[in-house]
């Protein structure tokens, strides 16, 4: 299954169009860490906010509103095709109270 979030790394390489030159090696260390599951996401955030600082974080984000947007798409599509799955397993189940294949009784 395809994974429908924002990638860490795509998001930290945005973040850096929006810091100064000296912050990249900061934000390239907690990518590693991150990735070496040294750093979980709250305190990813966290340190995120320390270094870059919130200006930036919000640039980047409305900077990769793009991607925010197709990755919606991708969810409501998902959703509509599991819903539609689920109503054709829904239709091809047998009927209820003995009237499926061999629940009427013969006399």
């Amino acid at each position: 299954m395809e994974n429908l979030s924002l990638s860490v790394p795509d998001l930290l390489t945005t973040v850096k169009k929006f810091v100064t030159a000296d912050k990249h090696p900061q934000l390239d260390q907690m990518l590693q860490r991150y990735l070496q599951k040294e750093l979980g996401k709250q305190q990813l955030q966290q340190e995120l906010r320390n270094v870059a600082g919130r200006d930036a974080l919000r640039q980047a984000l409305l900077a990769m509103v793009p991607q925010i947007d197709e990755l919606q798409r991708k969810r409501e599509l998902m959703k509509r095709q599991q819903a539609a799955h689920l109503q054709t397993q829904a239709q091809q189940q047998p009927g209820v109270g003995g009237q499926g294949p061999g629940g009427a009784h013969a006399v």
